[in-house]
């Protein structure tokens, strides 16, 4: 049983001076004090520290004050705050910590958190214990670069349709991130559909595939397709920058590129968070024949 949903915690970032993969000698680089909101649901708690650079093996330690049972210590009979994956041991990769009252937690040094302390655990490897395993703690940094995923609606009529981006998403920046796909059909209005989750599983949609958490869904533009006006041309791409559309400064384009005049969606608070995952993919468009313009998906995460 894990400790109630509102118990705090600590979360905190550290470098592997040596790249070693051991962390008696971690440096703390960032920390942030938070609480749990959904203990015992095979759910991940997304959680944000202030930023940090780290290079090479790096690691990142929770701490809790929980019931430990009854004595002896070590029965468990209490609550347990860290759930694990047995399906693979760790390899060197998972360690714990832990010691009773009057102990206190140093962050900044993670060997002298449980000297002379009693009922102490010194800093230990799952690997050496009963339970071989490795905590159910996913860390993600904000410089990976966006990639793709799902699949793009197939018989479009320019043919399969490939999402991507150029520059950085940020929570402050006015500018400089830009979502696009295609090829398209060119002066076709379009939209990104975007979330914060991924479809749990593939949704069928307009003879496509929905990527994107239909719950709670969100539009960013609209944009248009621009390319060469009139005819059955395929050099359009739809283009929106998400930097801009976040900070209100989107300006929806006519198909020469000029602003149209009309007046973008209300972009989500979240677009402002760093750290913050979005999952997105094109609408658009098409031809008579294959009615709207489904492309595959992108994520990102928001830095700073």
């Amino acid at each position: 049983m894990a400790p109630p949903a509102g118990t705090a915690y600590e979360l905190h970032v550290y470098e592997d001076p040596n790249d070693d993969g051991l962390p008696q000698d971690a440096v703390l680089l960032s920390s942030s004090t938070n609480t749990s909101t959904s203990p015992d649901t095979d759910t991940f708690e997304p959680t944000s520290v202030p930023p940090a650079v780290v290079n090479g093996a790096f690691f990142v330690a929770v701490k809790m004050n929980h019931i430990t049972g009854s004595n002896p210590p070590g029965t468990f009979t209490g609550q347990f705050p860290a759930a694990v994956d047995n399906s693979q041991p760790s390899n060197g990769r998972a360690w714990f910590l832990a010691a009773s009252p009057p102990a206190t937690w140093n962050p900044s040094s993670l060997v002298n958190n449980t000297v002379g302390q009693p009922y102490a655990l010194g800093l230990t490897n799952l690997d050496n214990t009963n339970f071989s395993s490795v905590f159910l703690l996913r860390a993600e940094g904000l410089g990976s670069a966006p990639t793709t995923f799902c699949t793009a609606k197939p018989g479009l009529a320019c043919g399969p349709a490939t999402i991507g981006s150029s520059g950085t998403p940020s929570a402050t920046a006015a500018s400089g991130f830009v979502v696009h796909a295609g090829p398209a059909r060119s002066c076709k209005s379009g939209i990104l559909l975007y979330n914060t989750t991924p479809a749990g599983a593939p949704l069928p949609f307009q003879g496509g595939t929905l990527c994107v958490n239909p719950q709670q869904l969100r539009r960013a533009g609209s944009t248009s397709s621009m390319g060469t006006p009139g005819g059955a041309n395929c050099d359009g791409l739809f283009v929106i920058d998400m930097n801009a559309f976040a900070q209100g400064a989107w300006s929806v384009p006519n198909c020469d590129g000029s602003p149209s005049g009309l007046p973008a969606n209300t972009p989500a608070a979240f677009l402002k968070t760093s750290g913050q995952d979005v999952f997105t993919q094109f609408w658009g468009r098409d031809s008579v024949a294959t009615g709207s313009f489904v492309s595959n998906g992108l994520r990102w995460t928001i830095g700073p």
